[in-house]
């Protein structure tokens, strides 16, 4: 094989001389429909939260998880902090749809019968909360009291994951995040006079290890809202439907029919 001479230019690497350097982003948004960025999407503070629907979620698969943990075998001592967990977090969501998502959601539902009966739905709870409230811990009558709790509540995030939330997903996206910001600040204020109480019935409820898991999953889960990804959003939009018909809350809800018959 001959050498190329030192003085010969290596044309392997060169554009042919009738074409220019341009920049490939108008051919590749005429050929592919797509355009780069030239500026970066600003943040803002509706973008830094959770969409309302997906704190809903959220707070669907919390409730849920305390109802696997409680077992007519369990403690009386770990019984009371998941039903006082439970009943303190159900109060708050219910307080915080009523006040915040019910009513955007009332300008474009129109006369839908799963949001006319949500509130109904929301004062049965409040009234087995009280009867609850009232039980001696470790009583047959505190466990059916919590078992008809945990059905009413399961059957309510059934028609909400199928109905309600999606319907506010179509109709009211652009409103989203900002009623998800609305939320989360309504949330502190409710939760700020329970916070002691939040923290001690949560650690009695949930093995210190579940704890920590769930502080770097809340982490992660923030990480990913913040950078908008669209498949994490789309993943994360389908983490609290898939809990409600996951079939763990289907067992829940058999094992509490069970009992009440």
């Amino acid at each position: 094989m001959k050498k190329r001479p030192r003085d010969m230019p290596n044309r392997c690497f060169q554009y042919p001389r009738n074409q220019q350097l341009t920049d490939p982003g108008p051919r590749l948004a005429a050929r592919y429909g797509t355009h780069r960025r030239s500026t970066p999407m600003p943040v803002t503070p509706s973008r830094a939260f959770p969409s309302i629907t997906n704190m809903i979620r959220m707070d669907h698969g919390h409730v849920t998880a305390l109802f696997h943990r409680y077992r007519v075998g369990t403690s009386t001592t770990r019984k009371l902090a998941l039903a006082r967990n439970a009943c303190l977090a159900l109060e708050i969501h219910a307080q915080l749809e009523e006040e915040i998502f019910y009513p955007a959601l009332a300008t474009i539902a129109g006369d839908s019968e799963v949001l006319a009966k949500s509130k109904p739905e929301h004062d049965e709870m409040r009234r087995l909360i009280g009867n609850l409230r009232a039980s001696t811990p470790g009583s047959s009558q505190f466990d059916q009291t919590f078992f008809e709790l945990m059905r009413t509540v399961l059957h309510h995030v059934a028609d909400e994951e199928s109905t309600l939330l999606p319907r506010a997903e179509r109709s009211l996206a652009d409103q989203l995040g900002e009623l998800g910001l609305q939320m989360t600040k309504r949330r502190m204020q409710l939760m700020a006079p329970h916070a002691a109480e939040v923290a001690m019935t949560g650690v009695q409820s949930f093995p210190i290890a579940s704890i920590v898991l769930a502080a770097g999953a809340v982490a992660v889960g923030a990480a990913l809202f913040s950078r908008r990804g669209r498949g994490s959003i789309e993943r994360l939009r389908n983490l609290g439907h898939d809990v409600a018909h996951s079939r763990t809350a289907r067992k829940l809800g058999a094992r509490a029919s069970q009992f009440l018959s």
